[in-house]
């Protein structure tokens, strides 16, 4: 988001040393920052822009993420080490949004896969 903020704000000199969890390259060394902290309220997130993307190549099948993170420890998965071990969900509303947006872009057919539904871990029931 910070880096975001600072593209957007014109700055002629971005200082990456105060972004977390940015790398980034410095008189060819790599230069890792500290990881910045997990989104908490996942519904501050933009949702997706749709549009931009050829819905009509996917025939009706879309994903819909309905939380980050993954508790289990499964060695072939890289959940927990791209979004963390602790599940966050959004709001039913927020899911809600996006599926009522999506009916507009796709039409009827619409598939929600949420990776943690089958351990009973989401809000998808409701």
């Amino acid at each position: 988001m910070e880096l975001a903020e600072a593209i957007s704000s014109h700055e002629s000199n971005i200082r990456y040393d105060d972004i977390q969890g940015v790398l980034f390259k410095r008189n060819g060394v790599i230069i890792k920052n500290k990881n910045r902290a997990l989104i908490s309220d996942l519904d501050i997130l933009a949702l997706p822009k749709r549009e931009y993307f050829g819905m009509g190549k996917y025939y009706g099948s879309v994903n819909i993420l309905t939380g980050r993170g993954c508790p289990g420890k499964c060695i072939y998965c890289a959940a927990p080490s791209m979004f963390g071990s602790k599940y966050r969900t959004r709001s039913i509303e927020n899911v809600f949004l996006e599926i009522v947006l999506l009916k507009v872009c796709i039409g009827e057919s619409l598939t929600k896969v949420d990776r943690l539904y089958l351990i009973g871990q989401t809000n998808s029931e409701q």
